[in-house]
């Protein structure tokens, strides 16, 4: 019994000394607490009095900074003005002297261009005149040989409307028969046969089944018109001729 009440006393004794320990822990730990909460304001309060002087000085800084740059600028700005005007003047000054030069050379082109206008138009009318020159000789010598070669005739057509066409001083070559100048003057259709050529058609006209296609020949010593004693192509045209083709009734 003694024993054991002894053990209950030592349990008693060891509850009591921990819980008295556990007090003192609280205790310490509630008061350390307390201390760093207080450091810990303490510390925050300074680092915003920090901040707000920082800020204060970077403002005082940058405000420095401005008026210091607002000075230098204020102070290159007449420097800057007057190396402009410079520049505007020597701009001035140079194109001034450009367009003298430009106008100099100008007028000297102009005057050679001139000249070399004049120099070619002589050159042209010299060539033309030549040029014209023997274009006329090549034209009357070819003329010659044409009318070597060609003869002069009268040739009229009448259509049968009232569309009467005169050809006339038109040139034939020589030995030429009436058909082949009437192929050479208008379109024509023609047929053939032991008696010679007979026109159906001239430039077209030519279905009227009433008429025909009829040449005269013009006798000046009767002074009067003659009915073709012959085909057409039977017939040797001669200088001074007249003819016609007439699309008439028989």
């Amino acid at each position: 019994m003694a024993e054991s009440k002894n053990i209950w006393m030592w349990a008693a004794a060891a509850l009591l000394c921990t819980t008295i320990g556990v007090s003192y822990l609280a205790l310490n730990y509630q008061s350390q607490n307390a201390r760093l909460q207080a450091d810990y304001e303490g510390l925050l309060s300074d680092v915003e009095d920090l901040t707000v002087s920082n800020d204060l000085l970077i403002a005082q800084l940058i405000e420095s900074q401005n008026a210091k740059l607002q000075a230098e600028y204020r102070a290159i700005l007449p420097d800057v003005e007057d190396l402009t005007l410079g520049i505007d003047l020597l701009v001035a000054q140079a194109s001034e002297s450009q367009n003298a030069n430009l106008q100099a050379d100008y007028e000297v082109f102009l005057d050679d261009f001139e000249d070399i206008t004049s120099s070619i138009g002589l050159l042209v009318a010299q060539a033309s005149e030549s040029q014209n020159a023997n274009l006329q000789a090549a034209y009357e010598a070819l003329l010659a040989d044409v009318e070597d070669l060609t003869i002069n005739i009268d040739l009229l057509i009448d259509y049968g409307d009232g569309n009467v066409v005169w050809l006339n001083d038109t040139r034939v070559p020589i030995d030429v028969n009436l058909l082949k100048a009437l192929e050479l003057l208008a379109e024509i259709e023609y047929t053939t046969s032991e008696y010679g050529a007979f026109v159906t058609k001239v430039d077209g006209i030519g279905d009227d089944p009433t008429k025909y296609w009829l040449w005269f020949w013009y006798d000046t010593e009767a002074e009067s018109w003659a009915y073709g004693p012959s085909a057409a192509d039977f017939w040797v045209l001669h200088d001074g001729d007249v003819v016609s083709w007439e699309y008439t009734a028989p």
